[in-house]
């Protein structure tokens, strides 16, 4: 399916309908249903809501996606939590890097932990990432 494909489709009927299919599912179930409609991923930032439904697809094999953002500067708790929820789900979370040259300009212009500064560097760390 093209761009101009997905740009033509009716989408709040596709909603409508979606929302009908899910009607009565628990997590697994609406979870199962979306993997059944084709490739799925799950981007995942760890929070406890993120985790839960990682735990679902973990514990029911689905085949969905887990990607993250690895900016470089997760704290190591944040690290070793990925790893327990690769061990204890037997499943990969892709992670996925900013490009190096685009972070070293971030620093540059903004330094390194310019996104504190203001509105401006925080839109330019998010376009880095």
């Amino acid at each position: 399916m093209t761009f101009q494909d997905v740009a033509r489709l009716d989408h709040q009927a596709l909603a409508a309908n979606l929302d009908t299919r899910l009607a009565g599912l628990d997590l697994a179930g609406r979870l199962s249903l979306v993997a059944g409609l084709g490739r799925a991923v799950f981007t995942t930032s760890l929070g406890i809501e993120d985790q839960v439904i990682t735990a679902a697809i973990g514990t029911h094999r689905l085949p969905i996606e887990v990607s993250t953002l690895e900016t470089g500067r997760l704290f190591r708790e944040t690290v070793d939590l990925i790893a327990e929820t690769e061990a204890r789900y037997d499943l990969e979370i892709i992670r996925f890097y900013p490009d190096k040259d685009d972070v070293d300009a971030f620093v540059e212009t903004y330094g390194i932990n310019g996104f504190y500064d203001s509105v401006e560097a925080r839109h330019a760390c998010c376009r880095v990432r």
